[in-house]
C-alpha cells in the first residue's frame, strides 16, 4: 500500500471519536484503528472459506467432472458477488479487444457494468477496457492444469486496451516527470490498465513443495512481462498452498540481507502454505477493484478507500513470518515476452 495514501488518511483523525480511548485520552495509532476492520474482514473471509469448501464437497456428489466443475465455478461466482461493488458484474466467456484475437474461454470474468457486453445465453464477449479481473477455477490443480491457467491468463493480459489519447498523454507525461523513461512509463500504463488474473483450485498441489516446483517449471519454459510486472496470475490458490506474484504495489521483506538481495533482484513470485486461501485471493482482488474504481474518479475528488483494512499484507506477513516459503526466480532466458507497443488511442 502506498505510504503517502496512508499518511493522508491518518491526518485529521486525532479528534475523531474512533481514534480516542474510552476516556477521550491518547490517540490510537492509525494502524491500531484499522485493526478492527482487518480482523472483521478476516473472520468474514474465513467463514466464506468454510462455506465454499463444504459446497464444493457437496458438488462432488454428482460424480461427474463437467457437472461438478460447473457447480464449483458457480460457487466461486456466488462468493464473489457477495463482496464486490454493485458496478462490478460477474460472468464468463471471452475477452476481446481491437488489437488481437479474443482470449481463451475464461471461467469467471469480472467486468465494469458501465461498459458494453455482447451476451449470448450464459456466455459473453467482454471488451478488455471494461474487464477488471479474470479467474480460472480448477477442481484439482496439477502441473498441466497450472500451465493451462497460465496460458488463459496471458491470453487476457496480452490484449491491449484503447482509451482517450489526451488522458494517456497526460498520464505518461506525469510518469516521465517523476523520472521514468518513456518505455517505463508505457509499461506502467499497460500494467495499471491490464486485468488481473487469478487461479482458484479446490484440490491438488497440496504441499508448498509441489506447488513451488510446478510453478518454477511453468516459469522456466515461458516467462512473459518484466520482473516487477510479470504476466502471470496474481494469486494462485492450490490445494494447500498459495502463490502470490510480484507487482509494483507490494513485495516481500525477509530478515536475512543476502536472501533479500536475491529476492529483490530475481524473485517473481512467493509460495507459502496457508489455510486462508479465499481470504488472500479476495483481499488482493478487492485492492485491485478499488484501484480501478479510483482511477475513474473525476479530478479533485476526495477519494475514499478501504485499503487500510483489507488484510492482504497481513496475510502475507503472517504466513512468511511463521512458516516456510519458496521464492520463484525470474528466468531471463525463458521464451516469451510481453507487448511493448504504445496502447491504441
Amino acid at each position: 500500500m502506498n505510504a503517502e495514501h496512508r499518511d493522508i488518511r491518518a491526518a485529521g483523525t486525532e479528534n475523531h471519536p474512533a481514534s480516542q480511548g474510552q476516556s477521550g485520552g491518547k490517540c490510537l495509532p492509525p494502524e491500531a484503528m484499522f485493526k478492527q476492520g482487518r480482523d472483521l474482514l478476516r473472520r468474514w473471509f474465513d467463514d466464506v472459506e468454510s462455506q465454499i469448501r463444504e459446497e464444493a464437497r457437496r458438488a462432488g456428489i454428482f460424480n461427474h467432472p463437467s457437472i461438478t466443475g460447473d457447480a464449483r465455478e458457480q460457487i466461486v461466482r456466488d462468493a464473489l458477488r457477495n463482496i464486490l461493488p454493485a458496478r462490478i458484474e460477474v460472468g464468463k466467456g471471452r475477452v476481446i479487444g481491437g488489437n488481437s484475437d479474443p482470449s481463451k474461454q475464461i471461467d469467471i470474468v469480472l467486468f465494469d457494468g458501465r461498459f458494453p457486453v455482447l451476451r449470448m445465453g450464459t456466455d459473453a464477449l467482454y471488451p478488455v477496457e471494461g474487464v477488471v479481473a479474470t479467474i480460472e477455477v480448477k477442481s484439482e490443480l496439477n502441473e498441466s492444469e497450472l500451465r493451462s491457467a497460465f496460458e488463459n491468463a496471458f491470453s487476457v493480459m496480452r490484449i491491449l486496451p484503447s482509451f482517450v489519447k489526451e488522458d494517456a498523454d497526460a498520464w505518461l507525461a506525469q510518469r516521465e516527470s517523476d523520472g521514468a523513461t518513456p518505455e517505463q512509463a508505457v509499461e506502467q500504463l499497460l500494467w495499471h490498465l491490464a486485468p488481473r488474473t487469478y487461479v482458484f483450485a479446490f484440490d491438488g498441489l497440496r504441499s508448498l513443495r509441489a506447488q513451488a516446483e510446478a510453478l518454477q517449471t511453468c516459469l522456466s519454459t515461458t516467462m512473459r512481462g518484466t520482473l516487477s510486472r510479470p504476466f502471470i496470475p496474481s494469486v494462485i490458490v492450490g490445494g494447500g498452498a498459495v502463490t502470490v506474484a510480484r507487482d509494483d504495489q507490494w513485495w516481500v521483506t525477509v530478515p536475512e540481507p543476502e536472501n533479500q538481495r536475491q529476492i529483490d533482484q530475481k524473485g517473481v513470485a512467493i509460495t507459502f502454505e496457508s489455510a486462508a486461501r479465499f481470504g488472500i485471493l479476495a483481499s488482493h482482488l478487492l485492492l485491485h477493484v478499488e484501484q480501478r474504481t479510483l482511477m475513474l474518479e473525476p479530478p479533485g475528488t476526495i477519494r475514499r478507500t478501504v485499503q487500510s483494512y483489507l488484510p492482504f499484507m497481513e496475510y502475507i506477513n503472517d504466513c512468511i513470518g511463521a512458516h516456510e516459503f519458496s521464492v520463484a526466480l525470474w528466468n531471463e532466458r525463458a521464451p516469451g515476452s510481453a507487448p511493448t507497443e504504445k496502447p491504441t488511442t
